[in-house]
């Protein structure tokens, strides 16, 4: 239940995942980059009991850090949503990472992976019938 997982985050944690939410709605990408620490530790902290808020941070620390150049870091913190929406049966989560990995695998050159991973998010998006998640990626 919802009161359950409430109570097995403590409010410091809670205050991560809001001040990761507002950095990553603000765009401030460096800001959300040098806090990656305190981030990640509540990403794992959490992970079990609210693995949607734990994937959430771990995206957002991945895009910062693509944003920011670098890629590789950011790759292997997408991996770590992905895993969790698989996880979760979460097919939309799956193609919003397959997409923002397609994006990082493209800045290495990485064309042919690239759109496998495209390829992939569109499959997703074409089941789902979303057309703004297939409009992201073409």
């Amino acid at each position: 239940s919802t009161r359950t997982v409430q109570k097995a985050i403590s409010a410091d944690q809670m205050m991560v995942g809001k001040i990761v939410h507002e950095l990553a709605a603000a765009g401030d990408w460096q800001t959300l980059a040098d806090m990656e620490g305190e981030a990640l530790q509540t990403a794992l902290s959490i992970k079990d009991a609210w693995p949607r808020e734990a994937a959430f941070i771990y995206d957002k620390l991945g895009i910062s850090f693509e944003k920011l150049g670098q890629v590789s870091k950011a790759i292997e913190l997408l991996q770590n949503v992905l895993a969790i929406h698989d996880d979760l049966g979460d097919q939309v989560g799956r193609a919003n990472v397959c997409t923002n990995l397609g994006l990082c695998h493209s800045d290495l050159g990485h064309h042919l992976k690239a759109i496998k991973l495209f390829h992939q998010a569109m499959a997703i998006y074409e089941l789902m019938h979303n057309r703004a998640g297939q409009a992201i990626v073409c």
